[in-house]
């Protein structure tokens, strides 16, 4: 944890700390959903889903990911989106009224990933844009981080952590799957913990 370079003080966490308005956007509205697929063939004369589930949905999000962390502060304020630079917003307001009839469940597949007006990551704006699914002027506001931390680092230290839990289950003897779901316990761990508020110190 200590080769991990952070701030040093104790309000400087990797937990957002928003105020009312903004978290709002993210606990009350609609949430943001995940597709993603194994890359497994569907076995023969199987054509019907019985069980889906979003892989990674909560390590893909720090782990696998171009953009650095985004960190907010109670100052944090929606703000119009400049369509030039919309990294600048990792998380932006789309709404785009009445255009489609979201109870339709074909409609909803043509149009993914949106899905409601609520917030999105700004890592699906450009795809909406020019898929035509949104227009730029669906984008209502932006919410700039008021810091960010480097994915590098957290990679790094989700990798030093995957080498401690494979040196432990090589001492311990424990061997195939069983050491897959002690990675992934120790890194949705971490996460968790992260959520707490926790301060990554530097040397």
């Amino acid at each position: 944890m200590q080769e991990l370079p952070g701030v040093l003080t104790p309000f400087h966490t990797l937990k957002s700390q928003m105020n009312p308005v903004v978290l709002h956007y993210f606990t009350e509205l609609q949430k943001p959903t995940q597709m993603s697929f194994a890359g497994e063939p569907v076995p023969e004369k199987q054509d019907f889903v019985s069980c889906a589930d979003a892989r990674g949905s909560r390590s893909n999000p720090l782990f696998n990911r171009s953009l650095p962390l985004p960190i907010y502060s109670p100052a944090a304020q929606p703000e119009p989106v400049d369509a030039n630079a919309l990294e600048t917003w990792q998380w932006q307001f789309v709404d785009v009224g009445d255009r489609y009839d979201l109870s339709d469940v074909t409609v909803l597949q043509k149009i993914r990933p949106y899905d409601g007006a609520h917030v999105y990551p700004v890592d699906v704006i450009p795809y909406m844009l020019d898929a035509g699914i949104i227009v730029i002027d669906d984008i209502k506001f932006g919410l700039r981080p008021c810091r960010t931390y480097s994915i590098d680092k957290l990679q790094r230290f989700a990798e030093i952590m995957r080498a401690c839990v494979r040196e432990a289950c090589k001492t311990c003897r424990v061997k195939g799957r069983d050491v897959d779901i002690l990675e992934k316990s120790f890194l949705l761990g971490f996460i968790g913990w992260v959520n707490m508020g926790v301060k990554l110190c530097g040397p």
